[in-house]
């Protein structure tokens, strides 16, 4: 197996949260005080290799990226998703499958901490409120970290 961790630049990248607003009018929150793993990105998002699988996180790093106007995850879906075998994502990276469109005529799940906002994106989505998991068709979402264990597992 291969693990390609891709971003918007290769080289050393956090998983610290950056500075963002939980909401419209609220102040910055700095979550910089806390424990961040640093990874290796492997790729940039114009030259990743062909993937058979691909895993979307979530998290509050998404509020970042929103607020950023940041869409390179979702064209980066958008441009792979007709050759992946699977696409899966966890908590609410399920918000960034419903902003790339794929899931459209689908049903899918999120993390029920921010159940709303992530609702409210993306059309003709069945959205699964009881569900740890859902899978249709070869895409798979997952309610959040721990919720989403299961279904990695099998892979």
């Amino acid at each position: 197996m291969t693990l390609s961790v891709i971003s918007h630049t290769t080289g050393p990248i956090t998983a610290r949260v950056p500075p963002h607003s939980m909401g419209p009018g609220m102040p910055p929150m700095d979550l910089g005080y806390m424990i961040g793993a640093t990874v290796y990105a492997t790729h940039t998002f114009a030259d990743a290799p062909p993937l058979d699988i691909l895993l979307v996180p979530g998290g509050l790093g998404v509020n970042a990226l929103v607020q950023k106007n940041d869409t390179a995850i979702e064209k980066f879906v958008q441009q792979r998703y007709p050759t992946l075998e699977y696409l899966a994502s966890v908590c609410t990276g399920s918000g960034i499958l419903a902003n790339a469109g794929v899931l459209s005529g689908k049903r899918a799940t999120t993390n029920k901490a921010a159940w709303a906002q992530v609702v409210s994106i993306g059309s003709n989505i069945t959205w699964v409120p009881s569900a740890r998991w859902v899978q249709d068709g070869n895409i798979w979402t997952s309610s959040g970290v721990a919720a989403g264990n299961n279904l990695l597992a099998q892979y």
